[in-house]
């Protein structure tokens, strides 16, 4: 498994120059963790509807059906800087696959931004999505923003026990029906790449 490498060198308007795709080896596939693009919109497409109704209710709130290429569009176009997608692309038979989406918005012009991450059925729980949400950090900390947060329903407890599992500090305040969760992007426990905490 190579790093993750990252470009410092960009100018006032592009703080963060690049974000070089990396390879990440899962149980005899090679995946690559690359930025998402316009390009993507197709996969995309192919990657959601193919989702199982559960993880489609947790990621989008709501009951979807088949989604579109105007659906795709706002999802596959990001800036770099106030809004970043990170997906994890399995390449079989010379066609890619996209198989784990993490993403973030700032909200409006603070140092907070709404993050969000899915990942295939058939690839959670073997760490590609620690991977995303380790990089998805760290891209957002260099631009900036310093806490992530976003609202999950009260009963996914699943997305909970991820966040800390990746080493992600928790702020955790229950509604009625929902929950909202928020932690800093610069400080997590045993994650490669990141200092634990010194309080």
């Amino acid at each position: 498994m190579t790093d993750c490498n990252f470009s410092s060198a960009g100018t006032q308007e592009q703080p963060i120059a690049g974000y070089e795709s990396r390879l990440f080896n899962d149980k005899g596939f090679t995946l690559k963790i690359r930025p998402i693009n316009p390009n993507d919109t197709d996969a995309w497409i192919i990657f959601v509807n193919g989702l199982s109704p559960n993880s489609k209710f947790y990621r989008f709130h709501h009951i979807i059906k088949d989604v579109c290429a105007k659906d795709a569009q706002p999802f596959c176009s990001i800036d770099y800087i106030n809004s970043f997608a990170l997906i994890a692309e399995l390449v079989q038979d010379g066609f890619p696959e996209i198989i784990a989406v993490g993403r973030y918005t700032r909200i409006n012009e603070s140092t907070n931004a709404e993050f969000a991450i899915v990942v295939d059925d058939d690839f959670q729980r073997r760490g590609i999505g620690a991977e995303i949400m380790k990089d998805l950090a760290k891209v957002a900390n260099m631009n900036k923003i310093t806490t992530f947060e976003g609202y999950t329903l009260i009963e996914n407890y699943e997305i909970i026990n991820f966040l800390k599992k990746c080493g992600f500090l928790l702020k955790i305040v229950p509604r009625t029906a929902m929950q909202h969760v928020s932690f800093p992007t610069d400080r997590m426990v045993g994650v490669r790449g990141f200092e634990p905490p010194t309080t």
